[in-house]
């Protein structure tokens, strides 16, 4: 099993964060993957969005080799659409822990690195009193 450090994005990642997601919005596009019509490099995540991210402190890194190989975001913010979804499990919003923009390295695509930042969401909602996990995502 691939062993990853996750750790809060400091500012000296911003722009190796800006690189990840313009791999992997350069994937998406040439790949055929289905990707939201707002993802796209120079469109979203940019530097500005992925820099006040890192500021509100809610993004994480997944680090191997030095190297930043996966990356997103947790915090208790939920898109207003969130509210027109029938959940299982009705909780605050203080306790619900949203995920956002995991994104992996398409170089490292299939070695469990979105599985890891994952399993951290899952302690991260457990430590903070956190009820339910929620997230948009797609599939690749």
């Amino acid at each position: 099993m691939n062993q990853y450090i996750i750790r809060k994005a400091v500012i000296q990642d911003i722009n190796a964060i800006v690189k990840l997601h313009d791999e992997s919005n350069d994937y998406l596009e040439t790949s055929g993957n289905f990707r939201q019509p707002y993802w796209a490099k120079g469109v979203y995540p940019t530097l500005v969005s992925v820099s006040d991210d890192v500021n509100k402190g809610i993004t994480y890194v997944a680090v191997k080799d030095d190297e930043i190989w996966g990356v997103c975001g947790f915090d208790h913010e939920q898109h207003p659409k969130y509210e027109e979804q029938p959940w299982s499990i009705i909780a605050a919003p203080e306790q619900v822990i949203v995920i956002h923009n995991l994104v992996t390295s398409p170089r490292h695509y299939r070695q469990g690195v979105a599985s890891a930042l994952l399993r951290y969401s899952i302690e991260y909602a457990k430590n903070c009193d956190g009820v339910t996990i929620r997230s948009s995502a797609l599939s690749n």
